[in-house]
């Protein structure tokens, strides 16, 4: 017979009442561990053992469900800032009524009509345990989108950390700025601030990097190789590539022409 504390020690120390009931333990067995001060109720359905730490982000997960970690919590918990937010941000879709979210002390925001699960991502709060929150590039665009004055104070050491790391996907960033429709204006004065480029520069350049590692990496046809690092015009492909290394692909590679 599974055990209410069994079930909670493979979770962090958390059991939610659905969790419980999955794994055929009653409301009451959950009521009685309480008794017991086996467990302590947090809220509606979730519950801990005694010596877990409270986890907000769980609990505003929780209770918020169809809320996502973004905006300052999302950089935080991604570690593109070192500074834990004051309250947190979570975004939930376009039409939700976030009166409760705010009274509970949550900074709301609206995402775009149909994009709500764009970018989302699993990811560990400070204390181990797993909650979903925008990647960095939704996060990135996210901080630019919506206002006429991004906060570059926050936005700015962001960015530089997303650059420095071997996780950062300019193409991808580039798409999602797109789908949330972000200035690529912003983009570039970001670019321009952090690195002394523009955004379209280190993207062009981060394809070519790319494209030299297919072309070094066998007999991929060159409009393929295109293809592949988000540039499906051939001709396009092949006159950026030489504009950024002095030859053309297939020179590059060695052969004529």
């Amino acid at each position: 017979m599974v055990s209410v504390l069994g079930v909670a020690s493979v979770a962090n120390g958390y059991i939610t009442a659905s969790a419980a009931a999955a794994r055929g333990i009653q409301s009451r067995q959950l009521s009685e561990a309480v008794s017991r001060g086996e467990l302590e109720k947090l809220g509606r359905g979730l519950y801990c053992t005694p010596e877990t730490w409270e986890d907000e982000y769980v609990t505003a997960q929780h209770r918020f469900a169809r809320g996502v970690f973004s905006h300052d919590t999302a950089l935080y918990l991604l570690g593109l800032s070192d500074s834990a937010p004051e309250a947190l941000t979570m975004s939930f879709p376009r039409g939700y009524n976030p009166s409760s979210a705010k009274a509970a002390g949550l900074v709301a925001k609206s995402s775009p009509g149909g994009l709500h699960g764009l970018g989302e991502v699993r990811i560990e709060t400070p204390y181990g345990n797993t909650v979903r929150a925008y990647c960095a590039e939704r996060t990135l665009c996210d901080m630019l989108r919506g206002t006429a004055s991004p906060d570059m104070q926050v936005a700015v050491p962001a960015f530089k950390t997303y650059l420095s790391t071997g996780e950062r996907n300019l193409p991808r960033l580039q798409s999602v700025a797109d789908e949330l429709s972000v200035s690529t204006g912003y983009l570039s004065r970001l670019f321009l601030s952090t690195v002394g480029c523009t955004f379209t520069d280190m993207l062009n350049q981060t394809r070519v990097d790319r494209a030299k590692q297919l072309l070094n990496g066998g007999e991929i046809p060159v409009y393929r190789v295109g293809e592949l690092v988000g540039i499906a015009n051939a001709t396009y492909f092949i006159r950026g590539f030489r504009k950024y290394t002095g030859v053309t692909p297939n020179e590059y590679r060695g052969k004529p022409g």
